[in-house]
């Protein structure tokens, strides 16, 4: 494959200019003519130097590029701006290159007959099954500006969610990571040198500073193990969660975690609750609503949970009665979800559902944030105490001796 860059004209006239992915320059030239363009000139692109090459990885789409799309696109709709010129404006003004190029796809997409749902069907790694779904439901009810709306309100809120708990979570790591970086420096660095002073001195040691200098030892001796086991622990571990059975053991494993594992729990609840009243609300059928909700939990254990109240109602059961067998899913959900199916109000009572969740996790990441910092300042203290206290006990020793 190579990379064309090519000057066109559309039907209106306008001029249009960037790059194509082709086997040839043949191929190329009909790619572009299938997006109704006409082409001016094109020619392969030349290999850019290294240094002014792209770097793929800080283009990465974020899901707050979603969110800002999705809200871009809805204000430029309401305003009855046309959706090619839409995307376009909202191409122009988007700061990641990547997702630039793809938005000019779509329009282009667009522009040559494809519906906003097909095209956007096309970027699957960009845009999940649930949010083409939604698109396609508004096209077909022809509410495709509600439908629009409910995107970005919904994109919004789980980015919301997810970004409090990813908050949360990563001051406690950075907090531990710097504590045991600077343990090992004191190991390797600063130990040794006590430990001549105190082996010169000839007195028994302590347990704890046998320990610590035990400790110190091996670390010097085997450091390329110990940097084996730093370096390709994590590369093994983030393979093996990409398998079928790593993710599903490390969604368990995330589920059992302390203090995190309950707050994760509501945030899954809450992304099956918010969507599937999203999809519901959408005009998807209820089937198809279960399982692309599955998709959009993010977690094995609950996608499979869901998948089976699924297979459920097409054998012409009830969502709550499939739910309620499993611990995973609290008594409140199952109930509320059995008293809006009778009452016909399934997707109030999941709007309910996913308010209730939404806020319980904004609160218990609040309460976290407050009572985390005292938690690490005490561990940490000890830990240091530890070995000071290691050190320090033979050397006063020594002192007393003399």
């Amino acid at each position: 494959m190579a990379i064309f860059n090519y000057q066109a004209r559309t039907k209106d006239g306008e001029t249009q200019t960037g790059r194509v992915e082709a086997p040839n320059k043949k191929m190329a030239t009909d790619i572009l003519h299938r997006h109704n363009l006409i082409v001016v000139a094109i020619e392969e692109a030349k290999e850019v130097p290294i240094y002014a090459r792209r770097i793929k990885f800080f283009e990465r789409i974020k899901s707050k590029d979603i969110v800002i799309f999705s809200r871009q696109l809805t204000t430029l709709f309401e305003a009855e701006v046309p959706l090619v010129t839409a995307l376009q404006t909202i191409s122009r003004q988007t700061e990641n290159m990547s997702f630039r190029e793809k938005i000019s796809e779509i329009s282009a997409d667009i522009e040559g007959g494809t519906s906003l749902s097909d095209a956007l069907s096309r970027h699957p790694d960009i845009f999940s099954d649930f949010y083409v779904q939604m698109v396609r439901a508004g096209e077909v009810s022809g509410k495709i500006d509600e439908i629009l709306n409910y995107l970005a309100e919904h994109t919004e809120r789980q980015y919301e969610v997810a970004s409090k708990v990813k908050g949360a979570m990563l001051y406690p790591v950075f907090v531990i990571l710097s504590f045991f970086i600077a343990l090992t420096v004191m190991m390797i660095f600063v130990i040794p040198q006590l430990t001549s002073i105190l082996e010169q001195s000839g007195q028994d040691l302590p347990l704890l500073t046998d320990i610590i200098i035990g400790s110190s030892v091996f670390m010097r001796s085997y450091w390329y193990i110990l940097l084996a086991v730093v370096v390709g622990g994590p590369i093994f571990f983030v393979r093996y969660i990409k398998t079928d059975a790593g993710k599903r053991f490390w969604d368990r494993a995330q589920l059992n975690l302390p203090i995190f594992g309950g707050i994760l729990r509501k945030v899954y609840l809450f992304r099956f609750a918010e969507s599937l009243a999203t999809l519901v609300e959408g005009g998807i059928p209820i089937t198809r609503a279960l399982s692309i909700s599955a998709e959009v939990t993010g977690n094995t254990v609950y996608k499979e949970i869901i998948k089976e109240a699924q297979r459920e109602v097409q054998g012409g059961g009830t969502i709550a009665g499939a739910l309620v067998v499993h611990g995973d899913i609290p008594p409140l959900v199952t109930q509320m979800i059995s008293v809006g199916e009778q009452a016909g109000k399934l997707v109030g009572v999941l709007k309910n559902v996913a308010r209730f969740y939404q806020k319980d996790v904004d609160n218990a990441v609040d309460n976290i944030a407050s009572l985390i910092e005292p938690i690490l300042i005490v561990v940490m203290g000890l830990g240091v105490g530890l070995l000071v206290v290691g050190v320090m006990m033979p050397i006063y020793n020594m002192a007393g001796a003399f």
